[in-house]
């Protein structure tokens, strides 16, 4: 098993003291400047790239049970899932964001092909 890394255990503490449960979701911005704060040494980026890969490990790799809302609204970010119900509307927003870009995928095969009758994809 691999162990998390510095940066990965302190988002961890991060969102089991600050963003337990859906209603409490912190976004990558706010986990980069609480790290900032606690002097944890960690790579800024236009949309937190590092954060975002860094919770993304700890799903997959490491089994934590984060959830995310994505959007615009408020309370949209990282969580640790509380209930069954969050379980769900973390996957569903994940199946839903895969739906989204396999549409785009398809849209630009469709548009590479029309353009370029003899070079396929």
């Amino acid at each position: 098993m691999i162990i998390m890394d510095p940066i990965q255990l302190e988002i961890l503490n991060l969102l089991r003291t600050h963003a337990v449960g859906s209603a409490n979701a912190m976004n990558a911005d706010q986990i980069f400047n609480m790290l900032i704060t606690l002097h944890i040494p960690v790579i800024h980026g236009r949309t937190q790239e590092h954060i975002r890969a860094s919770v993304r490990s700890m799903i997959k790799d490491h089994g934590q049970l984060i959830g995310s809302k994505s959007g615009f609204g408020t309370n949209n970010g990282y969580y640790i899932i509380n209930n069954r119900d969050e379980a769900i509307d973390t996957i569903m927003d994940l199946v839903g964001r895969s739906r989204s870009m396999l549409e785009r995928v398809e849209a630009l095969k469709h548009s590479w092909n029309i353009h370029n009758t003899t070079n396929q994809i």
